[in-house]
């Protein structure tokens, strides 16, 4: 879940850092933080927790929309330029390292008929 986390991360930066996506959609992801600074609140903080839940949800959404409302092209594009800089580190795809990976398979010993007893 965190890898996820991470490369949507990058993901966002670098959608917001390409010419090619338009300003009017980067907007989105300012918008989407200042909210959380705003003193305006769909659901004000009297509970400890749910207050908190409506900032959390805002945020996720206004991020969500970014990446859906992105030309798909440059999107996957730019997902598959963090994959490969993820597996020339030594991560795959889901996130997780390459080191101690195996391959399990069946085997079997065959007697070599020349042996010496």
């Amino acid at each position: 879940m965190v890898s996820a986390i991470t490369r949507n991360l990058r993901l966002i930066w670098r959608l917001m850092m390409d010419r090619r996506v338009p300003l009017s959609l980067k907007m989105i992801v300012p918008a989407t933080l200042l909210y959380l600074i705003s003193p305006v609140d769909l659901a004000p903080d009297l509970f400890l927790g749910l207050g908190q839940l409506d900032d959390v949800a805002i945020v996720l959404l206004g991020l969500a929309l970014f990446l859906q409302l992105c030309p798909r092209a440059i999107v996957q594009q730019h997902l598959r330029e963090i994959y490969s800089t993820a597996t020339r580190h030594g991560a795959t795809q889901d996130g997780s390292s390459e080191e101690g990976n195996y391959i399990e398979t069946a085997y079997q010993v065959m007697e070599n008929d020349n042996q010496q007893e």
